[in-house]
């Protein structure tokens, strides 16, 4: 990669593309169970997920996560293949275009269970405007991390800012298939009916 896709859509791209290989979990009581895979999930922009819970806020949407970190973008894509996680998080876009190119994984699922993606990324969305308004959200992540709610400040805001993050920001995907393609990750590029399948963002 060279910097062409946001900081947002390299953490987050398998939300949309990679994300289910088997379907969600079945409902826990009133909520419904999704299991995620985190690469590198100590790190600031993949704290959606814990910090969203910690918060209470998924729960308020219906929505119960099962969080797990993994050594990197391999084995979060490996997790959500072979069904062990519902949800891949922190996958760098040439491993998952590469996958998706070789039908590995089923973006048909986000069909089936609509209804808990769109209250997942209200969830997330919601999620990610309280990390960067309510200050809670630096105190949790300080005691995660064992560090100063001051540096946590200053490492969010100078290397993390919110608009970096942003999960409904595509961009400059054809340049990201042209450096996918440079790093032997993809053949060709994807069609347009093939980037539609591959990247869902759910509604507001």
């Amino acid at each position: 990669m060279k910097g062409h896709m946001s900081n947002s859509l390299r953490s987050f791209f398998a939300v949309f593309s990679v994300a289910v290989s088997s379907g969600f979990a079945a409902p826990a009581s009133a909520q419904d169970t999704i299991k995620v895979a985190v690469g590198q999930i100590d790190a600031w922009a993949n704290q959606v997920p814990t910090l969203g819970m910690k918060a209470g806020i998924f729960q308020k949407h219906g929505i119960a996560l099962e969080n797990f970190g993994t050594q990197g973008a391999g084995e979060t894509l490996q997790a959500v293949i072979s069904g062990s996680a519902d949800i891949g998080i922190g996958v760098g876009t040439p491993g998952a275009l590469r996958v998706f190119a070789k039908g590995a994984l089923n973006a048909d699922a986000l069909k089936k269970r609509n209804d808990v993606m769109v209250r997942f990324m209200r969830a997330y969305r919601e999620t990610l405007d309280w990390m960067y308004s309510n200050p809670l959200a630096v105190k949790y992540y300080s005691e995660q991390m064992q560090m100063s709610e001051s540096l946590v400040e200053l490492q969010r805001n100078e290397f993390n800012p919110k608009s970096a993050l942003n999960p409904d920001k595509v961009s400059d995907i054809d340049l990201v298939m042209q450096d996918a393609i440079a790093g032997k990750f993809l053949e060709k590029p994807l069609t347009p009916e093939q980037l539609a399948e591959f990247i869902q963002i759910p509604p507001r």
